[in-house]
């Protein structure tokens, strides 16, 4: 894309999805995210697939705040980059009024994360691990969180004990939606790739 596609966008009101990982492991680069930014485009981030992408969002995160850090000289803030996995990806969709921000009358798709000591909350969510998550609502009900917060929120019933992940005991919702529990969908794909990493997935 050039500064005049950049702008044609803009004026068009046109959002741009970025798949960093999957790009720059494709491709060797990525979309011109900082000109594109600075010419008022609306961008979100997405993970493209796991086989060239990142495994979730989280990681796709790091992705972009390790290009930020290290080739666009800190162009996007934490706050910048947690809004292009937020409210961005919800104005893309023209979906804003219902997702993408935590405020009365919209959809309760909401995940806490636990900071480590001062850590600023922005950057704790581009720093989240499955360790870290502490808690993942859609529409209010949970499906996945810490052991010692879930089993105590309503519609917690047919959420189970899935042991230690990355250091905390957690609980997830998998019978509950899809009824199989966490041992049977680790034992139908042992052969597969991993339910979760703690360190960086291979």
């Amino acid at each position: 894309l050039t500064a005049p596609d950049g702008a044609l966008l803009a004026e068009r009101g046109t959002s741009l999805i970025w798949s960093p990982r999957s790009n720059i492991s494709l491709y060797g680069h990525t979309a011109p995210v900082t000109m594109l930014a600075n010419q008022g485009v609306n961008i979100g981030i997405g993970t493209d697939w796991t086989a060239s992408g990142s495994i979730n969002m989280s990681r796709e995160l790091a992705c972009a705040d390790q290009l930020n850090q290290d080739h666009y000289g800190r162009r996007f803030t934490d706050r910048q980059l947690w809004l292009m996995a937020t409210r961005n990806n919800a104005v893309a969709l023209a979906v804003d009024d219902a997702i993408g921000s935590l405020r009365e009358g919209l959809a309760a798709d909401i995940a806490i994360f636990a900071p480590a000591a001062g850590q600023d909350p922005y950057r704790a969510v581009i720093e989240a691990t499955p360790g870290t998550t502490a808690l993942v609502l859609r529409s209010g009900t949970p499906l996945y969180g810490d052991a010692n917060l879930l089993p105590s929120l309503p519609e917690s019933q047919g959420c189970e004990d899935i042991g230690d992940v990355c250091g905390t005991t957690k609980h997830a919702c998998t019978r509950r939606e899809i009824s199989r529990d966490i041992l049977t969908l680790r034992a139908a794909n042992a052969e597969s790739y991993e339910l979760f990493f703690c360190g960086v997935p291979e």
